[in-house]
């Protein structure tokens, strides 16, 4: 069952025109880390991936973010999602919120 998965994230992203996975481990990263612990069908990963690749290309690596762009690319990606789904990237952003809230410095 997990090469068939693999094979089909290879022919998907060879089909959008993005680089195939060579490793099993490379293939289990999810498409953005507000997906990770998400378990996507083939079907939304057609519908999810190409809204991610035109926002990483309108906002590449190094770019100054634009929170309303990344809002909206977030909203277009739970929209094609179950209910479960929307729950786990929810509970993902949150806890990505947090890990980059930082501590208070303690008083010497």
């Amino acid at each position: 069952m997990k090469q068939s998965a693999l094979i089909s994230c290879c022919l998907l992203a060879l089909v959008a025109g993005m680089p195939a996975f060579t490793t099993a481990q490379q293939a289990a990263k999810p498409l953005i880390p507000a997906l990770r612990g998400v378990t996507l069908t083939t079907g939304e990963t057609a519908k999810i991936a190409p809204i991610i690749q035109a926002y990483k290309q309108a906002h590449p690596a190094g770019s100054t973010l634009d929170p309303q762009a990344h809002k909206a690319m977030i909203a277009q990606v739970l929209a094609d999602l179950t209910s479960a789904q929307q729950a786990q990237v929810t509970a993902n952003l949150a806890a990505m919120r947090k890990a980059k809230e930082r501590p208070e410095p303690k008083a010497t």
